[in-house]
């Protein structure tokens, strides 16, 4: 239905920012080493 397609663009886009941090963070300790 509509709240569970809402629900579902919301837990990529989160699941895509979560993969952004993660890789954010693996450049910094990179870089930091």
């Amino acid at each position: 239905t509509h709240i569970r397609n809402l629900y579902q663009k919301l837990g990529v886009a989160h699941r895509q920012d979560a993969v952004q941090h993660a890789q954010q963070l693996l450049k910094m300790m990179g870089y930091g080493v």
